[in-house]
């Protein structure tokens, strides 16, 4: 599983004294705007549960750029999110939700073709839902 809250505590890791590779970062983890996953590809059993607003309030981005496979992806009430990037993805084996991300513009899977579901609800801002492999 892949949360917020792991990610953090890696970046914490990396800040701390015991970690070192980060001592030179002084900014906060409200600044953290992006997380990426270049790597990451066919990985049926992750689930990426990103739903804690108080971890990252400035998150903008979130970047899959080779995932195809995944297990269940939620994304929920990140109030500064404007971009789920998944390209490539093509199934998702439980659903995928997005649920109270307030600016994000749209969403937009090319290439997702089979899932259990999908859930998308009370994303004030959201214009365009594009599914058009499923």
């Amino acid at each position: 599983t892949i949360t917020l809250e792991a990610i953090n505590s890696d970046i914490t890791t990396l800040r701390s004294p015991a970690g070192g590779n980060l001592t030179d970062c002084t900014t906060g983890n409200d600044d953290v705007s992006v997380v990426s996953f270049p790597c990451i590809t066919n990985f049926p059993s992750l689930v990426v549960q990103f739903d804690d607003p108080n971890v990252f309030p400035s998150l903008q981005k979130i970047r899959f750029a080779n995932l195809v496979t995944v297990g269940d992806i939620s994304i929920l009430n990140l109030p500064a999110l404007i971009s789920i990037s998944a390209p490539l993805l093509q199934s998702a084996e439980t659903q995928i939700v997005f649920v109270e991300n307030k600016l994000l513009p749209k969403i937009d899977f090319p290439s997702l073709s089979e899932t259990g579901g999908v859930v998308i609800g009370l994303n004030e801002n959201l214009k365009k839902i594009s599914l058009p492999s499923l």
